[in-house]
């Protein structure tokens, strides 16, 4: 896969599940970046970590 192709795979700090979007957040302003961090679907936290580089290594 390419880098910036989606699926983006995101895990949740709070409940620990894996999951998928479609669009990943705007990197290049630090506020933008953090007001567009996706929510969790399972627990609804926006507490996530992009986990892209682990898995297309």
């Amino acid at each position: 896969m390419l880098p910036f192709n989606p699926p983006f795979m995101y895990r949740c700090n709070s409940c620990s599940k894996i999951f998928t979007k479609s669009k990943k957040p705007i990197l290049g302003n630090t506020i933008f970046s953090i007001l567009n961090k996706p929510k969790c679907p399972k627990c609804g936290s926006k507490d996530t970590k992009s986990i892209d580089n682990i898995i297309k290594k």
